[in-house]
């Protein structure tokens, strides 16, 4: 990747993760997506408190226990998005919506340095699947 790719592709991760400033306050949670040839991670960042609730990946034992037929040839698809979407809404449900059912939390989509095609759209109509609202 030339050095005018990769700073476009920085800048349009800050750009984004600037956009969504104006959307923190005390029950707003950060849902942050990272995508490779290889794998997908995905995380749960709290901003007020700094901190990450939860997290998840393609390489991680949670999903590489019960779906590691979807991972052919190293290779990340639609379907193994699926699949992620589904085990990170149910892992939200869990940590989250067990500890304190009175909060109304709202969820922010960072896509970093991605584009909101294919696999990151796939993505985020699995969460919306299992009713976690972006």
């Amino acid at each position: 990747m030339t050095n005018s790719k990769l700073f476009k592709s920085r800048r349009r991760s800050l750009r984004t993760r600037f956009k969504l400033k104006k959307y923190f306050c005390d029950n707003v949670l950060r849902i942050s997506l990272f995508k490779s040839n290889k794998n997908i991670l995905v995380q749960l960042i709290d901003d007020s408190n700094s901190c990450t609730l939860c997290a998840i990946g393609t390489n991680s034992n949670l999903f590489l226990l019960s779906h590691s037929e979807y991972l052919k040839k190293n290779r990340v698809s639609m379907n193994v998005a699926d699949k992620l979407a589904n085990i990170f809404a149910n892992l939200i449900k869990e940590k989250i919506f067990k500890d304190d059912k009175n909060k109304n939390y709202k969820f922010v989509f960072d896509r970093g340095a991605n584009k909101y095609v294919g696999i990151v759209k796939r993505f985020v109509d699995g969460l919306r699947q299992n009713d976690i609202s972006i």
